[in-house]
């Protein structure tokens, strides 16, 4: 009789990101479109200012500005008593921003 030992390779793959283009028009909330996120999206903002604090809250997404020529992204806290942009720590360099300013807020 023969005998032997069977090995089973299972390979285990990192899932990968689903990436997703999500759309910010003026009056809309930066934040919500945070918040509908998942890793990887990418969160275009019109140009405007939007008055609110965002927090990234671990998520790995980019938001980029669409001003264009002669057009503005601005993020403007709240108030002075909190930071405008939190980052929860947990984020790597795929939680980005560009094309945007950002005022207001503390730097906390």
């Amino acid at each position: 009789m023969r005998t032997g030992i069977f090995l089973s390779l299972v390979t285990l793959a990192a899932p990968a990101f689903a990436s997703d283009d999500i759309y910010v028009e003026l009056g809309d909330s930066i934040q919500a479109a945070i918040d509908a996120s998942e890793n990887g999206d990418t969160i275009h903002i019109a140009a405007g200012v939007y008055v609110e604090n965002i927090n990234f809250g671990g998520k790995l997404v980019a938001l980029i500005g669409t001003g264009g020529v002669g057009g503005t992204t601005t993020i403007d806290g709240l108030d002075d008593s909190s930071p405008t942009v939190v980052f929860s720590g947990s984020e790597t360099s795929a939680a980005s921003i560009s094309g945007i300013s950002i005022i207001g807020g503390t730097g906390a």
